[in-house]
């Protein structure tokens, strides 16, 4: 339990950060535009913005900082309530508005208390208190909110909705307000007898650069691990591990320049080492495009969208190496510069330039550069096994989820579309929503033909039916395509390129001699809705020299058919073609019987969960005998499907059906198979 909590509380403050990320970008942006190491390039802006524009992009990345502050509070207070809420669901959640603005008046509190101006307040170095502040907000007001609900007995069910939610949080938030103040209060006095930091890190650092440049990595990779910005972090206690700047390099103590370029080789963790590793390893999938996504930023040593991207924060897959990678780096050029391998020039390179010229200039020679190499393909070999462990993880839970989105896309009719749905699964169902348009533009569906067959056992035509074989996932129900274009509003893309693929098969069989059999393929009655479908039909009869005896439409009854004028319109003008309409899984949908009064149709197709039991389950023989007479009175052909024996087809041929498809006779096969089965018939 303590382990889940833990868990949970951590989750969510890392959920923070990556809701904070437009700021931090914001804020790296800025930073790479003030120190983009491009020659002339620093003359050129203040010859367009004038000689003050650097002063007015600090600005901007100070504002990221004060934003930073207050936004970390606030978004891990939201997101620890709302995790909490999810563990209780006899409690109703706060709004999240409610929450945030109790964490920002706990900030406000703290910054009073605190002592610290406005300006430290709102401030990076602010970050730890912030996430307590936002930790504690979330976790009281978690607990406080049983008593919203004694609010509600004050109040009608006419009350004004946004009054209503405000009255029931005030209770919560003032509570939660009362117990950060008392805590703050305590901790204040409780401060003084903490040791001295100063005191701390000076009895760790007496070995010089070796201790005080691991202690650094060290810092920054376990801060980088838990969602913070390590760097950052760093800078806050770079007085006490690292020599001034302008200071020659000394062996007394660490050397921010080393540090810099050798060690934060991407921004940090050697992340250029881990991008390599992934797009040598990774052909497919998530990891690699967030490495090509990072490549560039990583180039100028911005490492936030692979960190959080994979993500690396957070995920102990990747801990070892990312803690590791550099503590080996940092030994490595240690040793190399006190070896007398290379030295520093007296040269300021900003933070920004990329690996192997940042190299090159800050040592004078090209030694920095190939230590720089090495460094790059060493970290490179190292991430690699952990990088394919992680792609073995990513495929298997890609594969899972895309399972659940496409049984959760699958399950029932009426439903609301999952791609609507904010969670996981929604977002996996609005990706292979995206794929299958990808799909079809790329020509990567196909039709496979299952062969129909008469009593005596001739084929009198084939069926399309659609194949969707994923690149990655593998081959995908044809109704979870289907529906996923129902929902996604895309049914008449892809009704279009099935009715195109079938008459074209068909035109193909009609060369080699078979112009008697029928093509039929399905259309969602979705489709039915579309006021070009005749035309649509029409254009590709001609296009591709058939005649509309020669088609068959099949309306699959298992959804319900919009009752409107456009769909009357559509069946008449498909009727006008000359085109034969058939009723398919007639018998387990909604309104069979209303839909052969309201439609002219040619053939009914009898619904697989009728003819499977046909032998065992007399209700089923009696409805399928009852459905064949109809059909028979009206001149109707009557279709049994699933198939699969000579007993079962037998019984329905007594039942009264007069053509049958199943695996008795063959399953879905290709195009280049179906010339084969013809002549074997």
């Amino acid at each position: 339990m303590l382990r889940d909590t833990v868990r949970l509380y951590l989750f969510a403050i890392r959920d923070s950060f990556i809701t904070l990320l437009p700021l931090t970008f914001f804020r790296v942006l800025a930073d790479l535009l003030r120190y983009l190491p491009v020659p002339g390039y620093h003359a050129a802006m203040a010859d367009l913005f004038g000689p003050r524009w650097q002063a007015a992009v600090a600005l901007a990345v100070e504002a990221c900082l004060a934003a930073w502050g207050v936004g970390t509070a606030i978004a891990v207070a939201v997101f620890v309530h709302r995790r909490l809420s999810r563990r209780t669901a006899d409690r109703e959640p706060m709004q999240s508005i409610a929450v945030g603005f109790s964490a920002l008046v706990n900030f406000m509190l703290y910054i009073f208390i605190s002592g610290d101006s406005l300006a430290d307040g709102f401030s990076y170095g602010a970050m730890p208190a912030c996430i307590l502040i936002g930790l504690g907000t979330g976790i009281i007001l978690h607990a406080m909110s049983r008593w919203q609900i004694s609010w509600s007995h004050y109040l009608t069910f006419d009350t004004d909705v946004v009054f209503f939610q405000a009255v029931r949080s005030c209770l919560p938030v003032t509570s939660a307000a009362l117990a950060t103040l008392v805590t703050l209060a305590l901790a204040k006095e409780m401060s003084a007898w903490l040791p001295d930091p100063v005191l701390f890190f000076e009895s760790i650092l007496s070995s010089g650069i070796w201790s005080s440049t691991i202690l650094a990595s060290l810092i920054n990779q376990i801060t980088w691990f838990f969602g913070a910005h390590g760097t950052l972090v760093l800078s806050s206690v770079e007085g006490l591990l690292f020599a001034p700047l302008g200071e020659a390099y000394s062996s007394a103590r660490g050397y921010r320049p080393l540090f810099d370029t050798f060690i934060l080789l991407g921004g940090s963790g050697c992340t250029l080492g881990l991008l390599f590793s992934i797009m040598l390893s990774v052909r497919e999938g998530g990891q690699v495009r967030v490495a090509r996504l990072a490549l560039i930023p990583s180039l100028f040593n911005i490492n936030e969208v692979v960190l959080f991207g994979l993500p690396v924060v957070l995920n102990p897959l990747y801990l070892l190496p990312f803690i590791g990678v550099p503590l080996l780096a940092t030994l490595i050029s240690v040793g190399a510069i006190e070896a007398g391998m290379i030295s520093f020039a007296d040269t300021r390179v900003p933070w920004t330039t990329p690996p192997l010229i940042s190299g090159w200039m800050v040592t004078g020679s090209w030694h920095g550069a190939a230590l720089q190499c090495v460094l790059i393909g060493l970290s490179t070999f190292l991430y690699l096994p952990f990088v394919r462990m992680a792609e073995r993880q990513r495929a298997a839970r890609q594969s899972e989820l895309v399972q659940k989105a496409a049984s959760a896309i699958m399950e029932e009719k009426k439903r609301s579309p999952v791609i609507h749905r904010q969670d996981d699964t929604g977002v996996i169902a609005r990706g292979l929503l995206g794929e299958l348009k990808q799909a079809i533009a790329r020509g990567d569906l196909e039709l496979h033909y299952q062969p129909k067959l008469d009593g005596q056992e001739t084929v009198v035509g084939f069926e399309a039916l659609l194949r969707w074989t994923h690149r990655q996932h593998g081959p995908l129900s044809p109704i979870l395509a289907v529906t996923l274009a129902e929902d996604g509003d895309m049914i008449n893309e892809l009704g279009a390129w099935v009715i195109d693929e079938a008459c074209a098969c068909k035109a193909r069989l009609n060369a080699l001699g078979y112009e008697e059999l029928t093509m039929a393929f399905n259309i969602s009655p979705m489709q039915l809705t579309d006021p070009d479908l005749p035309k649509r039909v029409s254009r590709a009869l001609e296009r591709n020299g058939l005649s509309p005896c020669e088609i068959e439409l099949e309306v699959t009854e298992s959804q319900a058919i919009p009752d409107n004028q456009q769909v009357d319109d559509a069946f008449r003008g498909l009727m006008e073609i000359g085109v034969r309409l058939a009723m398919d899984d007639f018998g387990m949908g909604y309104s069979s019987l209303l839909y052969l009064r309201r439609f002219e149709v040619g053939a009914i197709k009898i619904d697989g969960s009728l003819t499977r039991d046909v032998l065992v389950n007399e209700a089923n023989a009696d409805i399928i005998r009852s459905i064949a007479a109809l059909g028979q009175k009206r001149g109707v052909a009557i279709v049994a499907e699933f198939v699969e024996t000579i007993p079962q087809r037998d019984a329905l041929i007594a039942l009264g059906c007069s053509q049958f498809q199943g695996y008795l006779f063959s399953r879905p096969i290709p195009e280049a198979d179906c010339v084969n089965f013809l002549r074997k018939a």
